[in-house]
């Protein structure tokens, strides 16, 4: 086995940075979970545990916190591709122009991500890191999986929703919304949550009308 220290910046850089990263995103979602804010927490724990894995020294968890860095950036790479599948680009231009500073935190947190994933897969596929794992007898795992997996979602995603779309309950559901609020809007099922209750089938969600003056969310519920 090598003895070769050169790897270990690598792994010290990226353990650092996953430990911060992780702390920050838990520390805010904590305090909008105390404020009752929505948060979707997109690093977390995972970020914490990969992140003292890699400050140990652990060759293991590069390897797969490599491969998941490249998953998710074929992931964001397939989402933005198919976009215009999940919702549509009037109702995400009329959302965008309706809470700008949103949209601009929310583009900053796609780059910043995007960023830090490209950096994460570039340094822990360092020569030096590669070749410690090849003399700790670990296989040197192919990229190809990962980005499959990565856009296999994405494309999954959008096929699911153009599905939901198509359905007699997002029928009925932009039907109430349209006759609720006119033929002024364009409709689009944004969210449906159907669970067994006592009385029946219960169906919740929400329908997302736009028009150039703006989005309107449109809530249903219905007992089947």
């Amino acid at each position: 086995m090598s003895t070769d220290p050169s790897h270990r910046p690598h792994l010290h850089r990226t353990g650092l940075a996953l430990l911060i990263v992780g702390g920050i995103d838990i520390a805010a979602w904590l305090i909008c979970m105390a404020l009752d804010v929505p948060y979707v927490s997109s690093f977390n724990i995972f970020s914490v545990a990969g992140g003292i894995f890699l400050l140990r020294g652990s060759l293991r968890a590069a390897s797969i916190v490599r491969r998941m860095s490249i998953s998710m950036l074929a992931l964001l790479a397939a989402v933005v591709l198919v976009s215009p599948l999940l919702q549509p680009p009037g109702l995400t231009l009329a959302m965008v122009q309706g809470h700008a500073a949103l949209a601009v935190l929310g583009g900053v947190l796609l780059v910043f991500t995007v960023a830090l994933m490209a950096w994460l897969a570039r340094e822990l596929g360092a020569p030096p890191v590669r070749e410690a794992m090849a003399a700790a007898g670990l296989k040197l795992r192919s990229t190809r999986w990962p980005i499959a997996m990565g856009a296999g979602i994405a494309v999954l995603l959008a096929g699911a929703s153009m599905a939901l779309q198509h359905t007699d309950a997002a029928a009925r559901a932009i039907g109430e919304a349209r006759a609720a609020n006119g033929d002024g809007y364009r409709y689009h099922l944004s969210l449906i949550q159907p669970k067994e209750t006592p009385a029946g089938r219960e169906v919740t969600g929400t329908v997302s009308a736009w028009n150039g003056d703006g989005v309107k969310t449109v809530p249903f519920r219905w007992v089947q």
